[in-house]
């Protein structure tokens, strides 16, 4: 399950209140080791930042996807332009024979 910005929050809060990270991962609705984890990527129990947990996992999911996005989109268009490409000269080609 991802994280959105809600749950970074909860766990901040947790967090703040001194819950367990076995309680917390309950309540939040994640494993006790994605939960760990999201705590040590950000600064861990004490200086755990739910807005720059957040900036920073929606900042490497948009990176990857905007670099395939970006490249399938030019072979799409690619493929698009030569099928038109072969479509005009197909009918270029069979009106210039039906004369």
């Amino acid at each position: 399950m991802r994280l959105n910005r809600d749950k970074r929050y909860q766990i901040s809060a947790l967090l703040v209140v001194g819950h367990q990270q076995k309680v917390i991962a309950k309540q939040v609705g994640i494993s006790e080791g994605g939960l760990s984890k999201e705590i040590s990527r950000n600064g861990g129990r004490k200086k755990y930042d739910p807005d720059k947990a957040d900036k920073r996992a929606v900042g490497c999911v948009k990176g990857s996807f905007a670099k395939k996005s970006l490249f399938q989109h030019q072979i799409l268009v690619t493929f698009i332009f030569a099928f038109f490409s072969f479509f005009l000269i197909f009918l270029h080609l069979y009106f210039a024979h039906r004369r």
